[in-house]
């Protein structure tokens, strides 16, 4: 209930700070929807394949059918290169999933005080200790 419309807001709301609509609209227009050119999009902006793929099938320009058959096929690349299944690093995997921009957004609000560190937590879904954490991997 309230927990999934909180989620749907806070990813739409990672996808705009991360992949800014207009922005995208104007990087993909006239362009098809391959593996190569959401490949190319992504690397624009530092995103993994899945959120422009996401970006693709919101405007409607993929299917869900098509995103699934990508999503799918890109997990189970990442599981082959990785030699086992799915895991790992947690803060690596914050890291990408966040994305560097949103990040270095939320830790510049924190920075410069204009919100404090539970707030920060708060934004990044994570508890105050991984933040301290995920601060100190950052700077490594």
């Amino acid at each position: 209930g309230e927990s999934a419309t909180i989620e749907r807001f806070c990813n739409q709301l990672a996808a705009e700070v991360l992949v800014p609509r207009q922005d995208f609209e104007e990087a993909s227009r006239g362009v098809t929807a391959t593996e190569e050119s959401i490949g190319r999009i992504a690397r624009r902006y530092s995103v993994s394949r899945e959120v422009i793929l996401r970006r693709f099938k919101d405007a409607g320009s993929v299917s869900q059918s098509t995103y699934d058959a990508l999503a799918e096929k890109w997990t189970s690349e990442a599981v082959r290169a990785r030699g086992g299944p799915p895991g790992g690093d947690y803060y690596a995997t914050q890291r990408a999933y966040l994305g560097t921009r949103f990040l270095d957004a939320a830790f510049r609000q924190y920075y410069t005080n204009r919100i404090d560190v539970y707030q920060l937590a708060e934004y990044l879904g994570m508890n105050v200790d991984r933040v301290r954490r995920l601060e100190s991997e950052m700077r490594a």
